[in-house]
């Protein structure tokens, strides 16, 4: 035996047995002592494909790991170590890794969860980026020229927050796969193959800017376009695999870049693509496995379609337990957002994105275990050029059966605003009574729009008790209080005429320093017969700065209000009022405007409340010109659901203007 080898096994060296040994003892343990595993599946050929092949795995770890994935331990079935490489830790508790693969195998494992796993992570040899290109990307630091290769360089290294890390199949990108992040520096990293030797042509554009390195020599610096080949410097490439690296930095909107070549024994451009550059390939992970547990609550997500309405998203998912070995089970589900449901396979609709504890409780028999996913709700990024999309109809049928008490409140907004679209009066009520109780609002502003949007549903179809209802649940100490008051005051006077309980809701806020609010609570009062006092605070409200114009400017809002009328648009008609009455809140005391505002009541629906508005106008302010036309409208309005008071206010025009034409 030669003098320093003590294996006892001839012909192998120490060191060699040493690290045999180790790898053993690894072995060992990972398949001993592990905690969590996933089964992964590649999808590949190991016959068509390069020996030298590498997977992607998309995963949840139910949070049993280390934050940055260092435990993470990928293995063939027979517990043979790969190499892999940590792409993507979050959002949540989902894990993107790239590792080897190995012929002939298809099935391979993730290990994790152990405090001590076995081998230095990354296991035996890093992982080499021969398949696809490796894309990092960062936020864009602070700004600074982007001029030439080195700076674009600097841009990378100086760059702030780690977005994402992946695999693309090209030397091309037409969106930001990691978010909605508008500021990014990206590295591309990787190898591609030129078929001949000769002189290539290498053509670069990008939106904003971008360098192209070969074999680490500079070749072509790109800026603001333009989109096509005219940005191209020929260089000699030997016939074989050359390295390329690219920086891409974009400063808003479009994150483009493109790299294409024409060959020596080609005329045209090429993208750079899947011809050059090996494939690299996608897995599918299997369920969650615990070490000595025959029972692990855990699911599938299918991502089932959005829908965008208010500026946003609403996210429909379809989840499937994973059903044990030893039988199907008992499942139920809590959704993070205050929903649940039960069975093996259930839909649910977020109608906000964020991170969600997804907690699974599976019983089969006396077994039962659950485990909490933070599971990540949002848009398919790295799919963004072909999102699924869904009718609203279908998000509004399935959010139509939660549980309001229980929904967080941005997603409640979000609930009103998706049931007013679809015209889901019912629920869109439940949710907007529901949304009125919280004294705090992510978004307040968001928030009074959605309620001000029920109020308006819910009053057309008929249900402005329930309206006033929500109205006034508004608490106290709410940031929507006041405004919540004003609102229910509007609906009184306006569309229900309960002049006596508008002034009685806005009186404990009347002292406040709120224009609007004062000029509301002044028409309450004046027609609750309080005309004297209606009109001291009219008076008193300072009028717009073009008093001068005072005459040509109200007139002009008249008319244009009368052409809203007669091409009877209610909405376009009531916007230009109240900014009739915000320059001039006097004018209210003519009558004139009165009388309009009735007319775009009636175009509205809003008959009823119109005669009640007419006649307490001229009962409040008799000496108005417009007093008797108000008297004669309001019975007009009555003639057929109340003839007896059509006829009574008829009665009362003649006696009190027995000269006026309309007394005739």
């Amino acid at each position: 035996m030669p003098q320093g080898n003590r294996s006892g096994i001839p012909g192998i060296p120490n060191c060699i047995c040493f690290a045999m040994a180790l790898l053993l003892i690894a072995v060992h343990s990972t398949r001993a002592d592990w905690q969590f595993r996933r089964p992964i599946e590649a999808n590949w050929d190991p016959l068509e494909s390069p020996p030298t092949s590498l997977a992607i795995a998309d995963f949840y770890t139910a949070g049993h790991c280390a934050p940055d994935g260092s435990d993470f331990r990928v293995t063939t079935e027979d517990g043979t170590f790969v190499a892999s490489h940590v792409l993507m830790m979050g959002p949540g508790d989902r894990a993107r890794v790239v590792f080897g693969l190995q012929r002939p195998v298809t099935k391979y494992f993730i290990y994790f969860g152990n405090p001590t796993p076995a081998l230095p992570h990354p296991g035996p040899g890093a992982v080499k980026f021969d398949c696809g290109l490796h894309l990092e990307m960062k936020e864009l630091g602070n700004p600074q020229p982007l001029d030439d290769f080195q700076r674009l360089a600097d841009a990378w290294n100086h760059g702030g927050a780690v977005l994402g890390e992946t695999l693309i199949p090209e030397a091309n990108m037409g969106f930001n796969p990691f978010g909605p992040q508008e500021r990014t520096v990206s590295k591309v990293t990787g190898s591609i193959f030129a078929p001949v030797d000769g002189t290539y042509v290498v053509s670069l554009w990008a939106e904003d800017f971008a360098a192209l390195y070969l074999d680490g020599k500079p070749v072509v610096y790109a800026a603001l376009g333009p989109r096509d080949t005219r940005n191209h410097v020929s260089t000699q490439l030997s016939r074989g695999t050359h390295q390329l690296l690219l920086y891409h930095v974009n400063t808003g909107v479009e994150s483009i870049f493109l790299a294409a070549w024409k060959t020596p024994n080609s005329r045209n451009f090429q993208p750079i693509g899947r011809q050059e550059i090996a494939t690299f390939h996608t897995s599918d992970a299997g369920a969650l496995q615990t070490n000595r547990k025959p029972l692990t609550a855990d699911f599938a997500s299918q991502y089932m379609g959005e829908s965008f309405f208010a500026d946003d998203y609403s996210y429909h998912y379809k989840f499937s337990a994973h059903e044990s070995n030893a039988g199907a089970g008992e499942y139920t589900w809590n959704f993070g957002d205050g929903q649940t449901a039960s069975g093996a396979v259930v839909d649910h609709v977020y109608l906000a994105a964020g991170v969600f504890p997804i907690r699974l409780t599976a019983r089969l028999g006396h077994l039962s275990d659950a485990q909490t996913t933070q599971f990540d709700v949002g848009r398919l990024w790295e799919h963004i050029d072909h999102p699924p999309e869904e009718p609203l109809e279908v998000h509004a049928n399935f959010a139509a059966h939660e549980d309001f008490s229980k929904l967080p409140e941005p997603s409640l907004c979000r609930a009103v605003l998706l049931f007013q679209r679809t015209r889901a009066i019912d629920p869109m009520l439940a949710a907007a009574a529901r949304l009125a109780t919280f004294e705090r609002h992510e978004n307040s502003s968001l928030a009074i729009d959605a309620l001000e949007l029920a109020s308006q549903q819910g009053i057309a179809s008929a249900r402005a008790d329930a309206v006033i209802s929500f109205w006034e649940s508004v608490p106290n100490h709410s940031d929507l209080h006041d405004r919540a008051i004003t609102e229910a005051a509007e609906i009184l006077i306006w569309r229900i005429g309960d002049f006596d309980s508008a002034v009685r809701m806005l009186e404990p806020l009347a002292q406040q320093d709120n224009t609007r609010l004062k000029r509301i609570y002044a028409h309450a009062l004046i027609l609750d017969q309080r005309g004297e006092d209606g009109a001291k605070i009219l008076t008193a409200l300072p009028a717009g700065n073009q008093w001068e114009h005072h005459v040509a400017l109200s007139g002009a809002m008249a008319r244009t209000i009368e052409y809203y009328i007669t091409e009877r648009d209610w909405a376009a008609g009531e916007a230009t009022w109240e900014q009739w009455q915000e320059a001039f809140p006097g004018d209210f005391l003519e009558g004139y405007s009165v009388m309009l505002r009735t007319k775009l009541m009636e175009i509205k629906g809003d008959s009823a409340a119109a005669a009640k508005v007419a006649e307490a106008f001229a009962s409040a302010v008799p000496s108005s010109s417009y007093a008797p036309q108000l008297l004669d409208r309001a019975s007009r309005l009555l003639a057929s659901a109340d003839p007896a008071k059509s006829a009574a206010l008829r009665q009362l025009l003649k006696q009190r203007y027995p000269e006026d034409p309309l007394s005739q």
